[in-house]
């Protein structure tokens, strides 16, 4: 990060500390050196100043995959007095460091960040823009090093040090749940669940009648910002004469990026499968759920806790679906509900559980 003034001494440097291969940039090689953020700036001295501070901001949590950032890297001095300058060397393992619009002393080198030649201080403190794109979701490492010389001509008196920082990437939207339900005979209803949107463009619904190869069959554009979503699609034009329905999400971003959902699927009609709730188990802060019966509507239906005690009724009831609004006083554990039908049918019972 540091002039160099002779070939000889670069090379006794670069022997004496083990690094090899490393970029010098710039006519007067006044330029930062690549593949120093984890080992340090050597060549301005053996061993790190802590007293010099390293900082990267601008980093979120969670970052989306596909976003540009823009960080600042600033390199804080202990001694501005006698070293006014400062570079430094910045390096993530996943995505694209860029400079920023306007350059701002800073260069790209090897997929690292680098300074162009020494800047001065403000105050204490010299800073440099730049711009992260992460590229793939997963935890990404930044690491980091500035120098802080003195500028004569030597390694004396020069300090350095290093940071790191880690972050995961994660996609625009994040799916709770994906569920496919037969509504009637001719009807399959999917509900998926979402609890962040972000920088998202819209969700395509596929259909397979063989698991392997899927068609577009409806869009879904992305509801206004809330923090859990729910979101229905109903397919009435299947025309697959298999037993089985397999549906998936394909979840697609701004930038044309997406990822699959997990591939849902439905059989033939039975009436093994009614009646059926949805979601179940059930979240401990959901109000409603809801009750799919096929094509009769039950006369009542009627929630028991654990212990028999009977804590709902509900006496207005349609075919296929219903909206059940949960009593107030429902706690997480097992309950039951009992489906009754006209004329003597035989009812049954569906055990529901909150969490």
């Amino acid at each position: 990060m540091k002039k160099i003034y002779v070939l000889s001494v670069l090379t006794i440097i670069v022997f004496t500390f083990s690094f090899s291969k490393k970029l010098f940039h710039g006519p007067d090689s006044s330029g930062g050196i690549t593949g120093r953020t984890v080992s340090g700036c050597t060549c301005h001295g053996p061993l790190a100043t802590p007293g010099v501070v390293v900082n990267l901001t601008g980093v979120p949590a969670n970052p989306i995959v596909g976003t540009t950032y823009d960080l600042v890297l600033s390199v804080t001095s202990p001694d501005p007095g006698n070293n006014p300058s400062a570079g430094f060397d910045l390096a993530a393992d996943a995505g694209t460091l860029n400079t920023a619009v306007i350059p701002d002393g800073a260069q790209e080198s090897n997929g690292e960040l680098i300074h162009t030649s020494p800047k001065v201080l403000a105050g204490n403190t010299a800073t440099w823009n730049v711009r992260w794109t992460p590229d793939a979701v997963g935890p990404v490492t930044f690491t980091f090093a500035g120098n802080n010389v003195n500028s004569n001509g030597g390694t004396g008196g020069d300090f350095w040090n290093t940071g790191s920082l880690n972050t995961t990437v994660v996609l625009p939207v994040t799916l709770t749940s994906f569920n496919a339900i037969r509504n009637t005979d001719n009807e399959i209803k999917l509900i998926w669940k979402v609890e962040q949107e972000i920088n998202f463009k819209q969700y395509i619904v596929e259909r397979s009648c063989n698991g392997i190869t899927y068609e577009s069959v409806g869009t879904i554009a992305p509801t206004a910002n809330t923090t859990i979503k729910e979101y229905n699609y109903i397919d009435k034009t299947s025309n697959c004469n298999t037993e089985k329905i397999f549906y998936r999400l394909k979840i697609e971003d701004l930038d044309a990026s997406f990822k699959y959902s997990p591939i849902v699927s439905v059989t033939a009609p039975s009436k093994e499968d009614l009646p059926y709730i949805f979601p179940n188990p059930a979240s401990k802060n959901l109000s409603s759920i809801t009750l799919y019966v096929g094509k009769t509507a039950p006369q009542n239906i009627q929630l028991y806790d654990n212990n028999g005690l009977l804590l709902y009724t509900n006496n207005k009831l349609s075919a296929y679906e219903n909206k059940i609004t949960l009593p107030s006083n429902v706690k997480p554990g097992n309950y039951y509900f009992k489906i009754n039908y006209k004329n003597n049918a035989a009812g049954k019972v569906v055990r529901f559980i909150i969490n």
